[in-house]
C-alpha cells in the first residue's frame, strides 16, 4: 500500500488506475524531453527491502529499460522508494510509464511523454532540499541529487503585471521618487492533469529551501520566485485542468544603485 508519494505524476497498484486509462486528452499528459527520465518517491507500506523500477512503453506494454537505478529506505513499517531520475541515451518519442515492482506488491505510474522538442511547452525546473509529507512530518523526501523539471501544454500568456515600491518626495506639485522597485509578474495559463496542478501547488513550499527556472517560448526566466497557482478552471470530473500560474523571476525586478 502506498502511505505517501511525491512526484510529477502519480502511482497507483493497479494500471487501470492510471491517468491515461481516465482521459480523452492525452495532449496535456505531462512531457519530459526525450533524453531525462523523471524522479519519483514513494512511501510503501511492505516487509520488502528492495523494488525494481522498469521504464515500459504505454502502447505496447513492453519494456524498454529494466532495472533502474533506485534508493529503499527502510523505515520499520513502512519503506521508501527513491528514483532520482537519470540522463539517457534518446528515446523514441512516446508515452511511458514506471512499473515498481516491490516484493509482492506492484505499483504504475501515470503515463508520461517522452518528447523530441520541447520548445513549444511551458518548462518548469525546481532543485531543493529535503522537505516532508505528513501531518507529523513523518514522510520525509530524499531530494539529494534530484532535479524536478517537466513540461507542460501552454493554453495562453495574459502578460505582465507590475507591482512597486517607493518611498518619494513632494516638491512644486510634484511627486519625485527618491527611492523605488519594480517587479514584473507574468501570468500563464496552463493546460494538464490534476497531478500537475497538485505539483505546481506545491512549488512555493520547495521555494522555501530552493530555486526554479522557467522555460517559455526559447527564453529561461532564472531564480523564479513568488510563484502562485491558481485553478482557473475544470471540466470533466478534473479530467482537463486550466491553471493560471503567475511568477517573478529574478531577471524581471528593477531597482536603482543610489549612488550618494
Amino acid at each position: 500500500m502506498i502511505k505517501a508519494q511525491f512526484g510529477m505524476f502519480g502511482a497507483y497498484d493497479s494500471l487501470d488506475k492510471i491517468e491515461v486509462k481516465n482521459t480523452q486528452n492525452e495532449a496535456i499528459i505531462v512531457s519530459f524531453k526525450s533524453t531525462q527520465l523523471p524522479p519519483i518517491t514513494l512511501f510503501v507500506q511492505t516487509n520488502a527491502s528492495t523494488a525494481i523500477i522498469s521504464l515500459v512503453r504505454y502502447s505496447d506494454n513492453a519494456t524498454i529499460a529494466a532495472s533502474l537505478t533506485n534508493t529503499v529506505t527502510d523505515y520499520g513499517t513502512y519503506i521508501r522508494i527513491k528514483y532520482a531520475g537519470e540522463t539517457v541515451e534518446k528515446k523514441d518519442e512516446a508515452y511511458y510509464y514506471y512499473k515498481i515492482v516491490c516484493g509482492s506488491e506492484t505499483f504504475y505510474t501515470d503515463a508520461f511523454l517522452l518528447k523530441d522538442d520541447v520548445t513549444g511547452l511551458f518548462g518548469v525546473k525546481v532543485t531543493c532540499s529535503d522537505f516532508s509529507i505528513g501531518r507529523k512530518q513523518e514522510y520525509e523526501v530524499d531530494t539529494t541529487n534530484t532535479a524536478y523539471e517537466c513540461y507542460i501544454r501552454l493554453f495562453g500568456y495574459n502578460g505582465i503585471e507590475m507591482q512597486n515600491e517607493e518611498d518619494a518626495n513632494e516638491e512644486d506639485g510634484e511627486i519625485k521618487p527618491y527611492y523605488t522597485g519594480i517587479s514584473m509578474y507574468r501570468e500563464f495559463i496552463l493546460e494538464a492533469r490534476e497531478y500537475i496542478y497538485k505539483f505546481l501547488l506545491s512549488l512555493r513550499t520547495l521555494l522555501v529551501n530552493g530555486s526554479l527556472e522557467v522555460y517559455y517560448g526559447g527564453d529561461t526566466f532564472y531564480d523564479v520566485g513568488d510563484v502562485t497557482t491558481e485553478l482557473e478552471s475544470a471540466s470533466g470530473d478534473f479530467d482537463i485542468v486550466n491553471i493560471r500560474f503567475k511568477f517573478v523571476a529574478n531577471n524581471d525586478i528593477l531597482t536603482p544603485i543610489n549612488t550618494i
